[in-house]
């Protein structure tokens, strides 16, 4: 989609600030967009806006049924960011269930779980 990719592009090149006002844009037009809301909370979560990306994030995971891999992933990582550990936690097993062969999921759940004494 050249409307994602071009926000992606404003990302990868460091411009948060264009990207972040162009995923705003490109959802006004397509508010269903998972991609874009995806994408859009990557920036927030780099610009340490956890609670932001939360909404968008759990946006996707609403209009996707719980069932996207790199939404319920970053949702982890976002309540990891903010000290929710055990929903971290939850996250990333529910994300583990639809997919146990991601190498480095399963890994860093290990890891937290580890940490936890489980």
């Amino acid at each position: 989609c050249p409307v994602k990719n071009h926000g992606s592009e404003l990302r990868s090149n460091g411009d948060v600030d264009a990207a972040e006002k162009h995923f705003e844009w490109a959802l006004a037009i397509n508010p269903k967009c998972t991609v874009c809301l995806k994408d859009w909370a990557e920036v927030l979560l780099t610009k340490k806006k956890f609670v932001e990306a939360d909404k968008h994030i759990r946006r996707v995971l609403h209009l996707l049924k719980e069932r996207d891999l790199d939404a319920l992933f970053m949702i982890g990582l976002l309540l990891l960011e903010q000290r929710k550990n055990d929903e971290s936690i939850d996250a990333h097993k529910k994300s583990a269930s639809l997919n146990a062969e991601d190498t480095e999921l399963c890994y860093n759940l290990g890891i937290k779980l580890g940490a936890k004494g489980n």
